[in-house]
């Protein structure tokens, strides 16, 4: 009779997202038919957790645990023992009972409690709802929900490039935010990324809405520390999705510096590399570069697809530059600040930047524009004031500074910027 074998479950955490139970097992150098368990979200059975179980004999596990601080794929592993079951599951996790028994082979199937960087079932439910509701109406505008007005402005047809829609502001909320942007005249909205993770919640996100919601798909400048030739790959996979129009948010960001400057621009440098490659438009972030986003780009110049310098705060030159070489500039509610947007009025006053070469956008939750106590056009933003959190219905302030600061329409502005929109990004 053949002696059973002890075996001991070890913790493999930090996993990257892009990583197979084959990369695991060959990493750790285990042996191929070794019992992994890589748990993944009930909702989005696509999406895997973060985190891994191994099964190994006795003897093999001293030289698992050695590979605990160990960088996988740019993610240093915590690979620890397990802890001992217990009969009662904590509350955070629950095992499906559809789930595959230990050891088919499946994943584990696991229900988790809203994180607050991703979208719940429930949220996806109800836009789901509102997607059903928006093909019952002759038009996006007519959709309305309780509490929200509807408008004039609605009939502008705006398109605001930059959303952050995956952030955990918005996470019980999307609805009636996305609502509140169909009914002031916000038609089509861009959800941008800045992880790869960010850039899968995008994508669900988009496919919920497509025609009202679409997506970019990058590494921003501060999540460089981790990008790795492997990130490159798992990018172009994304990259199939009819609901992807770009690639970024990517570029260089020397203000805050929460990534070396070699790392920037490796990560930088090989995302142009794939929107060359692939022909889709840049989503490009640039902060105090003093150019040198410029200097890169120009090292691709006649292979560069249609090129988007979004949230613009720069200075004067740095806008010359950009549209002497056929960039698009995007405009936040930045350009509103009475006293920090002041330059970038100037810019625009002077009409550095042509009108057919501007975009506008919210980059919300965050730069939230000046809001008077008045109404603008009968509307009042005291339900977006209340959260002190930017949402996309607010881009008609943006469009307004902008007319005003060309000298031209309301109207004008938002005809343009759309036209704008539509080109770069194929919509």
């Amino acid at each position: 009779m053949a002696e059973e074998k002890i075996a001991q479950k070890i913790y493999v955490g930090n996993v990257p997202f892009a990583a197979t139970e084959k990369d695991l097992t060959d990493f750790l150098k285990l042996p191929a038919k070794t019992e992994v368990e890589m748990p993944v979200f009930r909702y989005n059975p696509g999406r895997k957790m973060g985190f891994a179980f191994v099964t190994v004999e006795l003897a093999s596990v001293e030289g698992t645990l050695k590979f605990n601080g160990e960088e996988m794929m740019g993610r240093k592993l915590k690979v620890v023992l397990a802890k001992p079951e217990k009969q009662s599951k904590p509350d955070r996790w629950q095992k499906d009972k559809s789930s595959k028994s230990k050891g088919s082979g499946g994943a584990v199937v696991m229900v988790a409690k809203p994180h607050r960087s991703g979208i719940s079932q429930e949220e996806l439910h109800k836009l789901q709802r509102l997607r059903e509701k928006l093909a019952t109406v002759k038009s996006d505008v007519d959709v309305v929900t309780e509490g929200v007005k509807k408008l004039d402005i609605s009939k502008l047809q705006m398109v605001d490039v930059a959303a952050n829609l995956t952030n955990f502001r918005f996470n019980n909320n999307l609805e009636m935010v996305i609502s509140r942007a169909l009914a002031r005249g916000v038609h089509k909205m861009v959800v941008c990324s800045s992880t790869l993770e960010d850039s899968q919640q995008a994508i669900i996100l988009a496919e919920t809405l497509p025609g009202v919601l679409y997506c970019t798909v990058g590494v921003h400048p501060h999540q460089a520390k981790s990008w790795t030739t492997e990130n490159g790959v798992l990018l172009r996979s994304l990259l199939d999705n009819p609901q992807v129009v770009a690639i970024g948010e990517c570029g260089l960001d020397y203000f805050r510096m929460l990534s070396s400057t070699k790392k920037q621009l490796e990560a930088f440098e090989e995302q142009v590399q794939i929107a060359c490659d692939v022909k889709k438009p840049l989503f490009v972030h640039d902060r105090s570069s003093k150019l040198e986003v410029l200097e890169v780009l120009l090292n691709y110049y006649q292979q560069l697809p249609a090129t988007l310098i979004h949230c613009f705060t720069g200075t004067e030159k740095e806008a010359i530059a950009y549209v002497k070489h056929g960039f698009y500039i995007g405009v936040t509610g930045f350009v509103t600040k009475q006293d920090r947007g002041k330059m970038l009025r100037s810019i625009l006053m002077k009409k550095v930047i042509p009108l057919d070469r501007l975009v506008i956008e919210t980059d919300c939750p965050f730069m939230m524009p000046a809001i008077s106590k008045d109404d603008f056009h009968g509307v009042d933003f005291t339900d977006v004031m209340r959260w002190r959190s930017n949402e996309p219905c607010t881009l008609v302030l943006v469009a307004n500074c902008v007319a005003q600061c060309y000298g031209v329409s309301l109207e004008e502005v938002v005809d343009t910027t759309t036209r704008n929109a539509n080109k770069i990004f194929n919509l």
